[in-house]
């Protein structure tokens, strides 16, 4: 099954520590229980890159299936992160579940 989440991100900048530029189509891991869940961003304003320091409104497609608790967490205003590996090179927030 697939879950798309209209939200918005802030790529962490480079002076605070953020580690890549944002992409239409990057597949980072989603965080937003601890658990991570290989997702895709999609830029909702047609952007190709998005660069560390912005915010951008995104969709984001989420797979996930019966073992997971992730859905429950989806609602507006819920606060999450991207991450590569341990590194989180950004932070959202859920604008439409």
């Amino acid at each position: 099954m697939l879950r798309i989440t209209k939200s918005r991100l802030r790529f962490i900048a480079e002076s605070e520590g953020g580690i890549q530029d944002g992409f239409d189509g990057m597949r980072p891991s989603f965080n937003i229980t601890g658990e991570l869940v290989l997702c895709v961003v999609r830029s909702l304003d047609g952007l190709q890159e998005m660069p560390r320091g912005g915010t951008y409104d995104v969709k984001i497609e989420l797979p996930y299936g019966e073992a997971t608790d992730i859905p429950d967490h989806l609602r507006a205003g819920a606060r999450f992160k991207l991450q590569i590996g341990s590194s989180v090179i950004a932070t959202g927030e859920v604008v439409e579940p």
